[in-house]
């Protein structure tokens, strides 16, 4: 596969990520308790929050903004971009992980943000073997 069709699909993921999370991370800061995104408190009984507001806060900067960051950087070919991409992988990862664990709960979104966060990975790692 060029590099050029890895980068197209790692900026797909990158901006249906962020987009996303960017939207759910702003929900959630204009109501942390997540009626507007159709969730209540009692979904994080299990974590060290009594809201979403550090949550929301969290999935709007490291997961929407910083997806966004790297999608625009993969399309410009900034320096070192594939580094953001595996970075991005790992946040997405560890975020969905640490979130499953912290809600006791395992959904289709988790296993298709899962699977974004393992392409991410699988795509920045083969990225950074072309010249860049």
């Amino acid at each position: 596969m060029s590099d050029k069709l890895l980068r197209i699909l790692a900026v797909s993921i990158l901006i249906f990520v962020g987009l996303n999370a960017s939207v759910a991370g702003v929900l959630f800061l204009m109501d942390t308790i997540g009626a507007l995104i159709g969730l209540s408190t009692e979904y994080i009984k299990y974590s060290p929050f009594s809201n979403y507001l550090i949550p929301g806060l969290t999935l709007l900067v490291l997961i929407g903004l910083f997806s966004l960051y790297s999608a625009y950087a993969t399309m410009k070919k900034k320096a070192r971009y594939p580094y953001l991409i595996l970075a991005e992988g790992v946040l997405l990862g560890g975020w969905i992980l640490i979130q499953m664990w912290m809600v006791k709960d395992v959904n289709w979104l988790h296993v298709l943000m899962l699977t974004f966060a393992l392409l991410l990975l699988l795509l920045g790692n083969r990225l950074r073997t072309f010249k860049v």
